[in-house]
């Protein structure tokens, strides 16, 4: 009700409820903007998650074996480092 207030009414004054039904769509559209993100962000963490264990499993293996698998330490570095900042 503080917008329809910020729109020129005052307390006890009739809306047109076309204003009120407006404005109601706009709260939930945002509201399920931002429900949708839950998911999202759950996700994104889970796979940073799995990132990381299989990186984890990795930081022992020898400079050859990691060029056997097609990467290198610094790559393997890095993304290690990577994927530790979308985890936190």
């Amino acid at each position: 009700m503080q917008e329809i207030n910020a729109a020129g009414t005052t307390p006890g004054q009739v809306v047109p409820i076309y204003v009120v039904l407006d404005q109601t769509d706009e709260h939930l559209t945002v509201a399920r903007a931002e429900q949708a993100w839950g998911p999202a962000t759950s996700e994104i963490a889970a796979t940073a998650d799995e990132y990381l264990r299989i990186l984890a499993a990795a930081d022992s293996k020898s400079r050859l074996a990691l060029q056997m698998a097609g990467t290198s330490r610094k790559e393997h570095t890095q993304l290690t480092k990577q994927a530790g900042r979308a985890a936190g």
